[in-house]
């Protein structure tokens, strides 16, 4: 194999490339990692208290330290955050049961927006669990 300037071969600069590019997936899975764990613990136990906006309704949703999830409209279900930090539920009750569903949710400034792709579902804020 040939050598350049710095005397290193070319498959030693491509092995050290990806290395590089490997630690950089990392250190993205990382920190997507900690953003998960951080919006994780941001919903544990909170309360979302605002706006349906497809209906333009009040709307609450209380997310249970344990997982478990429900709202004002009387649904049950479960939550969690997954590995992309993506807020997911699965509705167990209610015309909307045995559907999952993941969504991003957005924390500005004490507001909350999640959206299902582009459309932003809901809007208020978290009132933190005692």
């Amino acid at each position: 194999m040939g050598r350049g300037k710095s005397g290193m071969s070319w498959a030693s600069a491509v092995t050290a490339g990806v290395l590089l590019l490997g630690g950089a997936s990392l250190a993205q899975a990382d920190a997507s990692s900690s953003a998960a764990n951080e919006l994780k613990t941001t919903l544990s136990g909170a309360t979302f208290s605002g706006t349906y906006l497809r209906a333009g309704t009040p709307y609450t949703m209380a997310f249970g330290e344990d997982g478990r999830l429900s709202d004002s409209a009387g649904r049950e279900g479960r939550w969690w955050v997954d590995e992309s930090g993506d807020y997911c539920r699965e509705w167990e009750t209610g015309p909307m049961a045995g559907v999952t569903t993941c969504m991003e949710v957005i924390i500005h400034m004490g507001r909350v927006a999640i959206y299902s792709g582009d459309e932003k579902m809901l809007e208020g804020e978290l009132v933190p669990g005692s």
